[in-house]
């Protein structure tokens, strides 16, 4: 899609959502695929003075149950669905071909404040509504440009889901600052994501840590035209991101941002992956508060912050009167002024008074063939005891379920105390709204908890 495309189909969704009865200021649900559609979706919302909440279709409930449920204080007036949804016909529903076809009259110019709603991640919990300001996203388009140093010649390749703030702003935004052309990775695994380096061109890549682990275990070598690569969500461990750089030719920098601030702190795009995640940004301001139970926490003030949570005040918010944001992670400060996250106090589970790293028993069990992906949490011990590790994983090829390889390969690797207690082999990791595992959906002690049938279980 050229830029005229773009502005030609943008200027029909406007015409449509007018047809549609929606008005300057109200709240429209916008369910993101990863196609162009949504993306003039996006803007012909925004450019009409209306405030999308944007949800990702990969993981996005039923609207039905959005319009009443997480969305429910915004009152939407309408939910823009793909035209693969299986929602059903109703008239609360557009998908993007019918407000493509425009309507009657032409939409008036935007008068208000244009806002963007925008859910955290919800991984321990509920999901929150942020309200992010079209400032923020602009000035964020611009420091995602300066990060990866975008020329209007660059192709981003975006391999991460559109609706959230790592894909929106570092693709759309970035590509609105310079003139740069996005290439839409519009399906999972590796291959994909070749075929749209060598095949369309691109020069700059944003995905998430266990794509570039994907990437490492395919054996590929090197990618000439890619000159960027950028990763965020996570911390990469080094070996991925030798193996990342071997099979793309370029070096892995890690990005570290949140919905509600935007971009923190990247890499400088030379730079080897380490322990960091790079200095601050340009005009982001930090503090580390100490904090009795956590440790130093990283307090920060950006110019992309959002304005608070849909029906939180700004205590709930974790929003400061001199509008400083705490994020809740532990940093360190390097000499050099890089910032480091440290693991958060609940990354370590408590098996009969020994501190087990989640994020190691992770890697073991990422490092494993045929594993996509893997997490390890903590349920309650029998009897009141602590805790004991569990793990559940997802796999490239479900017929390749080995419970028993997968048990050994963590007795190889890991302490005793660390060898989970039980492995659960699931078709696929549940997910929150923004693509996180939901550990409140994963399996529990009692089977009437476990809400995702097993493919098989590691005693």
């Amino acid at each position: 899609m050229t830029f005229r495309d773009l502005a030609a189909t943008t200027d029909r969704m406007r015409d449509g959502l007018f047809g549609a009865g929606v008005r300057d200021g109200d709240a429209v649900v916008l369910v993101m695929d990863r196609s162009a559609q949504a993306i003039s979706a996006l803007l012909a919302i925004m450019a009409s003075g209306m405030r999308p909440l944007a949800l990702d279709a990969a993981f996005a409930a039923g609207t039905a149950d959005l319009l009443g449920g997480a969305a429910g204080p915004l009152r939407p007036q309408l939910a823009i669905v793909p035209d693969t949804s299986s929602e059903p016909a109703d008239p609360g529903h557009v998908r993007y071909s019918q407000l493509s076809a425009g309507s009657r009259g032409r939409a008036p110019e935007a008068g208000g404040e244009t806002i963007l709603y925008q859910l955290t991640s919800g991984s321990t919990g509920p999901p929150r509504v942020a309200i992010i300001p079209e400032g923020a996203l602009v000035r964020g388009g611009d420091l995602y440009a300066s990060a990866i140093r975008a020329e209007p010649h660059d192709q981003i390749a975006v391999a991460v889901p559109l609706a959230h703030s790592y894909g929106l702003v570092g693709s759309l935004f970035t590509m609105l600052a310079t003139g740069a052309g996005i290439v839409i990775v519009d399906e999972p695994g590796p291959s994909a994501l070749l075929r749209a380096i060598d095949d369309l061109g691109a020069t700059v890549l944003f995905a998430a840590p266990m794509l570039y682990q994907l990437l490492a275990a395919t054996g590929e070598r090197s990618r000439p035209g890619l000159r960027a690569a950028v990763s965020s969500g996570a911390t990469m461990s080094e070996d991925v991101a030798a193996g990342a750089r071997a099979s793309l030719g370029t070096p892995v920098v890690q990005l570290y941002g949140t919905t509600e601030t935007g971009l923190i702190a990247c890499q400088p795009l030379d730079s080897a992956v380490g322990r960091d995640v790079g200095p601050p940004a340009p005009g982001v301001e930090i503090e580390l508060v100490t904090d009795h139970q956590t440790g130093r926490r990283l307090h920060v003030r950006t110019s992309t912050m959002f304005r608070g949570y849909v029906g939180y005040d700004r205590a709930a918010a974790r929003l400061r009167l001199d509008g400083f944001y705490d994020t809740g992670d532990r940093v360190l400060v390097e000499p050099s002024g890089s910032l480091v996250v440290l693991p958060r106090q609940d990354t370590f589970i408590n098996v009969s008074g020994n501190k087990v790293n989640r994020a190691r028993i992770e890697e073991v069990l990422r490092s494993q063939p045929g594993v996509a992906d893997a997490i390890a949490y903590a349920v309650p011990a029998p009897f009141g005891a602590g805790q004991q590790a569990w793990a559940a994983v997802e796999l490239i090829d479900p017929a390749c379920a080995d419970e028993a390889l997968l048990t050994a390969g963590c007795r190889d690797r890991l302490a005793a105390f660390e060898v989970p207690t039980a492995i659960w082999i699931l078709p696929s990791l549940p997910r929150t709204y923004t693509g996180k595992v939901d550990v409140n959906r994963l399996p529990a002690p009692g089977a009437s908890q476990i809400t995702s049938e097993p493919l098989g279980k590691s005693p």
